[in-house]
């Protein structure tokens, strides 16, 4: 009887180690990160990536991560345009409205920067909202956008 008291305590024990140590495992990992960014775009990054990363089973914090990165980087349209590519990512599986007008506001200013990442990111930004519309657009809308927007030319 006592050994079963003990390996049933000791099984406890353990259990409970591994759900204290998952459920703060992300934030402190992005925190110690955070901390040792040196500049501002390169924490709007991190707060970008976890925050798309996140985005399939916790939107919330996914939309708060991705806003706390916009913070970051205010007055650069390439940084400021990933950003809302990444919140209307968030925003496309329940909130299409929301999500159309991050895609069309991360668009507006990738057309302010004329670098090849400023225009594979308005490609992606394009593809999105292709996807989106094609669910209940017409073809010829559908088109539109995948000839004539998801291959921006150069200016």
């Amino acid at each position: 009887m006592t050994l079963k008291h003990l390996s049933l305590g000791f099984l406890i024990l353990c259990l409970s180690t591994v759900v204290q140590a998952q459920g703060t495992l992300w934030p402190d990992s992005l925190g110690t990160l955070l901390k040792k960014a040196k500049t501002g775009h390169q924490k709007a990054e991190l707060l970008y990536e976890r925050g798309d990363q996140i985005a399939i089973y916790d939107t919330v914090t996914s939309i708060r991560y991705i806003r706390e990165g916009l913070k970051y980087v205010t007055g650069d349209p390439f940084y400021e345009g990933i950003g809302y590519f990444y919140l209307g990512r968030a925003y496309m599986e329940f909130s299409p409205m929301e999500a159309e007008k991050a895609f069309d506001t991360a668009i507006r200013y990738f057309q302010q920067v004329s670098t090849p990442e400023a225009y594979i990111y308005q490609s992606r930004t394009w593809a999105n909202k292709g996807c989106w519309h094609s669910f209940g657009a017409t073809t010829p809308l559908i088109s539109t956008c995948f000839l004539k927007k998801l291959y921006p030319s150069p200016l």
